[in-house]
């Protein structure tokens, strides 16, 4: 299962979205459907809306997500790809990959 553990969340005037700030493990995609989980517990729903491919010094990623998670999102958040009805063992390729959590 591909994981994004939340360290950051940072609004900018310039996109309704904030960004997200943390570490990914697994595939991503724009487009993946995630699903938003807090102590276990789903949250909400949502899409990847986008990336950022430069890494920080402490290997935290930047990604952006529909309103659905963006509204909703917290630090300590897990953001998980979804894919409803489909095993993961048939996920679509990624344009994102990492295995490190870096």
């Amino acid at each position: 299962m591909s994981e994004f553990r939340v360290t950051g969340i940072f609004p900018v005037s310039f996109r309704p979205e904030p960004f997200v700030v943390g570490h990914a493990i697994g595939d991503f995609e724009v487009g993946n459907a995630v699903e938003l989980r807090r102590a276990g517990e789903v949250i909400a729903h949502g899409v990847l809306r986008a990336f950022e491919f430069h890494r920080s010094p402490r290997g935290e990623l930047s990604f952006t997500f529909s309103d659905e998670i963006s509204q909703h999102v917290r630090l300590g958040d897990i953001i998980v790809r979804w894919i409803p009805d489909q095993p993961s063992s048939q996920a679509t390729p990624s344009l994102f990959r990492s295995s490190s959590g870096r």
